[in-house]
């Protein structure tokens, strides 16, 4: 079905002028069909049946366009239809008990453009995950809460004690008041367990699932996004365009 998919939706892309672009991503529980065109229209654009943007009067539009398609549970918001980014120079503090996915975390700071000096990889043992949320408070207080983001392994096992991802998520939320993006890491993603994560104050669960670099920022430019920026106004040019 998944093959038969993809030679459905090359076939619809064919048909648009010039051809349409079409990608396939295999993401935790579901695949994911990525078409992107480029349409031109005079007064405005629309993305049915997501949304629509209007342009000024006579004004000739130009935007590359997205449409997503699923194949199983899960279906793409409306902001996973748009080419939006994360903010260069975000300050990433994690949390992991294993030497794998903290070397992952490293690369994955890096693709994000993130700010390499004040960003850190901790977990090595109990005590940097307890010096967590002061720090990240310290950077809050400095930089702002939006430049911080907070990824925390949910199981993290030492040989002084077990800690939990969520009970960090919520020291951070109800002792130090931090407002930034937090994600709980784990490969515990059904939607009990998300719905724990985000009761702990957590904004969204980074399936340990998501393999690939790609897929794990998209999830988290679609949060960032979500929560700093829900409302995007016309400026000219569409946001996800540029």
């Amino acid at each position: 079905s998944t093959f038969q998919g993809l030679l459905d939706m090359r076939r619809a892309a064919e048909a648009f002028v010039p051809p349409a672009k079409v990608t396939l991503q295999v993401q935790c529980g579901h695949v994911f069909f990525e078409l992107t065109c480029a349409l031109e229209a005079s007064g405005s654009i629309h993305t049915s049946p997501v949304e629509s943007v209007r342009t000024s009067p006579n004004m000739p539009a130009r935007a590359s366009l997205t449409y997503g398609s699923h194949m199983g549970s899960e279906f793409a918001s409306p902001m996973q239809s748009r080419k939006l980014m994360l903010p260069e120079g975000l300050i990433f503090v994690v949390a992991d008990d294993d030497e794998i996915p903290r070397i992952m975390s490293e690369e994955l700071i890096d693709a994000a453009k993130g700010h390499t000096f004040l960003s850190a990889v901790l977990g090595e043992n109990r005590n940097e995950v307890r010096s967590l949320p002061a720090y990240v408070a310290k950077l809050a207080e400095s930089q702002g809460d939006q430049k911080v983001v907070v990824l925390l392994d949910e199981n993290l096992e030492y040989e002084g004690g077990s800690l939990k991802g969520t009970d960090v998520c919520r020291t951070l939320r109800e002792d130090f008041s931090f407002r930034g993006l937090i994600f709980i890491q784990s490969c515990d993603d059904d939607a009990e367990d998300q719905q724990k994560y985000i009761a702990a104050g957590a904004d969204a669960c980074l399936s340990k699932g998501l393999k690939s670099l790609a897929a794990k920022l998209r999830k988290m430019t679609i949060t960032y996004h979500e929560k700093f920026s829900p409302q995007l106004t016309w400026s000219g040019e569409p946001l996800w365009s540029r």
